[in-house]
């Protein structure tokens, strides 16, 4: 039996979803505690806060029993990394008496590494792609309607702004997409305000806004369809409009590594690994070539997981540079480069990019099927 000081579960895996409270446990039985992501970001109950001191002890003198730490679904900075560390030496367990288990193997050399720089090893580190093994291989596909797709449920900052930059130039006009103002996960969402899109929009150093500009963020929220759902990021809405363009403009889940931790602005390397979602699975699944809207050295991660990137057909340059202006106008440059090539150049560009995707398709059903 699981137990936890929240009593709650937040995980997708039924293996981790019936967990009891702290209060209720029964020596009698094999027990195995618990902690999750969302116990710290909605409870603030961090991994050393996450038991009580007779738990603790509990631990220390029964070695057989875990400690599990989910975060397969989640990704995590360096304060996991420091939270693991003080859980250790505040609390005196033994390091193979704690389980991390995480979304990939980028996660895992990342924790490997933080944690053997600070003196920690024998941690039990266990990688759960589970965002990979529920993406869905479309059984069929569709003639591509037209040069780009993109998709964000989530508001985002930086999301708006690309949004915007795209609109500026005319080029969302090459789009089939959909662009939300709102927060898909509370319940009721209110949309952001026109005032506030506009203030988050100079945060980012946008510049003057064009009428063009302006009437696309009146008409905020943009939906695929009417029956959109944009709290289910798994419906069929999301496949079928990737499949729709020949390329994808692919939303990563972060754009700016440390959009939560103002204190901080510069980018590191040693702050966090990249965050590979179902949103790179999914084109990846549909066969779709795509410019990836991420942190810095996002496409050298995914590489490093065993999947292939356009260049040099896609100029990949952007995927390098940390500044995060910078690299918003090196993607939305080489979208516009894309959107205005010849016929001929551009139809070249497809064939070439298609033979990469469906070398992604298979890599990705034996990593699913594995």
């Amino acid at each position: 039996m699981l137990y936890s000081k929240t009593g709650k579960f937040f995980s997708c895996d039924t293996e981790f979803q019936t967990i009891k409270k702290l209060k209720n446990i029964d020596y009698a039985n094999p027990i195995t505690f618990y902690h999750h992501p969302y116990d710290r970001l909605q409870h603030n109950v961090h991994l050393n806060e996450s038991l009580d001191q007779q738990h603790w002890e509990y631990m220390k003198k029964n070695s057989h029993v875990k400690l599990i730490h989910d975060t397969s679904t989640e990704t995590f900075e360096i304060f996991l990394v420091n939270d693991i560390v003080t859980t250790l030496t505040v609390h005196k367990i033994n390091p193979g008496q704690l389980t991390i288990m995480v979304m990939d193997e980028n996660h895992k050399q990342f924790l490997e590494v933080q944690l053997k720089k600070r003196g920690i090893t024998g941690v039990d580190i266990l990688v759960n792609n589970y965002l990979l093994k529920h993406i869905v291989i479309p059984s069929s596909y569709q003639l591509p309607i037209k040069k780009f797709s993109a998709l964000s449920r989530n508001y985002r900052i930086w999301r708006l702004a690309i949004y915007a930059e795209l609109c500026n130039l005319g080029l969302l006009n090459n789009f089939n997409y959909s662009f939300h103002n709102i927060s898909p996960y509370v319940d009721n969402p209110v949309p952001e305000t026109l005032d506030t899109m506009l203030t988050d929009l100079k945060k980012t150093e946008f510049g003057e806004v064009s009428d063009t500009v302006l009437e696309w963020l009146t008409h905020c929220p943009h939906n695929l369809t009417q029956t959109n759902n944009v709290r289910d990021k798994w419906e069929n809405a999301t496949y079928d409009t990737i499949q729709s363009a020949n390329f994808h403009l692919l939303i990563e889940t972060h754009y700016d590594q440390k959009e939560f931790f103002q204190s901080s602005p510069d980018y590191s390397r040693d702050f966090s690994p990249s965050s590979i979602t179902e949103k790179a699975y999914k084109a990846i699944a549909c066969t779709t070539p795509f410019i990836a809207f991420a942190t810095p050295n996002w496409l050298a991660d995914l590489r490093a997981l065993g999947f292939k990137t356009y260049s040099p057909y896609i100029n990949e340059s952007y995927d390098t540079e940390v500044n995060n202006k910078k690299r918003l106008n090196m993607i939305v440059r080489e979208i516009k480069r894309i959107c205005s090539l010849d016929d001929r150049t551009y139809k070249e560009l497809v064939r070439y990019c298609n033979i990469i995707a469906l070398e992604n398709l298979e890599i990705l059903k034996k990593k699913i099927n594995a």
